[in-house]
This record gives C-alpha cells, structure tokens and sequence, in this order.
C-alpha cells in the first residue's frame, strides 16, 4: 500500500467525444475527500471555476444539513434559475445512498429551441427576475447559450401559452436524455449548469449529497 488515492479517469457524458473544450457533463470519483473533488473539478474546468455555494442536502431530522430532500421525482431544471445569472457549473457529490435517485442529463441541443425564447418570470431574495428561458450571453466563462429552467417556479409574463410550449418541448425532448445513473457514495456528477438540464429520479432510504456552485472565476 501505498497511501496514494486511488485513481479513476473521470467518464465524460456530454459531449460525447472530447473536442478540444471543457466537458459539460462528466461523473467522477472523489474518495469522499473534498481536496480531491475541488481539484477535479479544476482540471475539468481548466481552471475556471470558483466555488460560490456548498450546501448539504439530507433527510427529515438530520441535525447537520442546510436543504432537506424533496420526495419523488425531480423534473429536468437548471441549478438556482431564479438569480440573475444561475452557475456555470453544478456539482453533486454523493455521501449516502440507499437506492433509487438515478440522475438524467439533457443537453439544451436536445430541446427545439424555437418555444425557448418566451420570458418567464422567478421570484428571487432580490425581488422578480425576468429572463427568457433560453439565450444568449457574451462574456462570463466564454459566453454562449445560457437556460434558464425550472418547471415549478415559473410564471408567464406575456404569453401562458407561449410558456406552455416551452414546457412541451423540454418533456419532448425528455426521450433523448442521457442516462447518468445511480451515483454511489464517493462519486461526482459535474455539469454545465447553462446548457445541460438535469433530473432526479425518485429514491428510497436514506440520500444525503453535497451541492456545490462553481461561477467562473475572476
């Protein structure tokens, strides 16, 4: 032995193929050690991402969690679609797991971009946001497509049915999503907050995880 972590290459999701830039959607394995994660999730990042938030997500009763978990089925949405500009990145790192709650990805290429441009209204700490659910932004971590989404907390602002569409075109694209499976304790699922929804699938027993933010870094 030689008191060295062991190592496993991280299994890149989306895209399918490395093309030369920052994978979007990627598992890895931390050992439960958040030294390791954060590097990982360094390197994955090539240096970009800065830590903005790092809660503990549990169950009914736990002493030492900031969220509890909600029950059932999680629906495709964006991490924190209600602040002015959502992460870049997401990371849950899983602590316990009895079964059930496998994670799905859905790459915002995957969804008819066509309904996704209808604003929809959040309320926030600050008052209400105010964005269209998918566009596009120049500057924070290189720009490009950002998606704003989260089924339960959005409100029309100019056309409920216009929202409704977009809701369609996400369950649509719901047949084409990527499994990622049942996490087990000590392993990482890091996503591109901005272009990849992600669900939850319901689970039973116990399921404690860290969520992390990651902005990009100044």
């Amino acid at each position: 032995m030689t008191g060295r972590e062991p190592t496993t290459a991280p299994h890149l999701l989306w895209p399918p193929t490395a093309d030369g830039g920052a994978p979007r959607a990627v598992t890895f394995d931390a050992g439960g050690g958040s030294g390791r994660m954060l590097r990982t999730v360094a390197e994955l990042t090539g240096g970009a991402a800065e830590l903005v938030r790092d809660v503990t997500i549990g169950m009914p009763g736990d002493g030492d969690v900031h969220l509890v978990a909600e029950e059932g089925e999680f629906w495709f949405h964006t991490d924190a679609a209600f602040l002015a500009s959502p992460p870049r990145w997401m990371v849950i790192a899983v602590l316990e797991a009895e079964g059930g709650g496998a994670l799905d990805l859905l790459p915002v290429e995957h969804i008819d971009p066509a309904p996704l441009s209808v604003r929809a209204s959040y309320l926030t700490p600050e008052g209400v946001q105010v964005s269209p659910v998918l566009e596009h932004v120049d500057g924070a971590a290189g720009g490009g497509p950002r998606m704003r989404y989260r089924r339960d907390r959005m409100l029309a602002v100019d056309d409920a049915d216009a929202l409704a569409a977009a809701h369609e075109a996400v369950e649509r694209a719901a047949d084409r999503a990527l499994p990622a499976g049942e996490l087990r304790p000590g392993q990482c699922l890091l996503v591109d907050n901005w272009t990849v929804l992600h669900r939850r699938r319901p689970f039973r027993g116990r399921r404690v995880i860290r969520r992390l933010w990651f902005d990009a870094a100044r």
